[in-house]
């Protein structure tokens, strides 16, 4: 089985979501280098806003909708990567959250990201 890697991130100038490669301080087509961006196929790399980016962890949800870290769920989870793995958990959440497995990434449903308000 083949491993998908591949990022997410919002764009700064508020165009929404870009999915690609993660780069940093690459040249954008212009005259600017950018210093946290995301490549996409056969483009110059869009300039994201750092804390926005997130990873797609391999696996998706019970719609078939990719799961990357900071998604949201339907029952106020939110996805993490901790100690080498994801996980859901909740805000203050102190016991660690909940292992993110095919079988559980089946039964969750993605509402959106953590970083929608931005």
């Amino acid at each position: 089985m083949e491993r998908i890697i591949k990022f997410r991130g919002k764009c700064i100038n508020g165009s929404g979501w870009v999915y690609g490669d993660l780069v940093h301080n690459a040249f954008n087509g212009s005259s600017k280098t950018i210093e946290v961006g995301i490549q996409m196929k056969y483009m110059w790399p869009v300039e994201v806003i750092p804390e926005t980016v997130g990873q797609f962890i391999g696996l998706k949800d019970k719609n078939g909708k990719d799961i990357y870290d900071g998604d949201t769920t339907k029952f106020n989870e939110f996805v993490i990567f901790e100690n080498g793995s994801f996980k859901t958990t909740y805000t203050g959440d102190t016991q660690g959250g909940c292992l993110l497995t095919k079988m559980r990434c089946s039964k969750i449903i993605i509402t959106g990201s953590i970083h929608d308000k931005l």
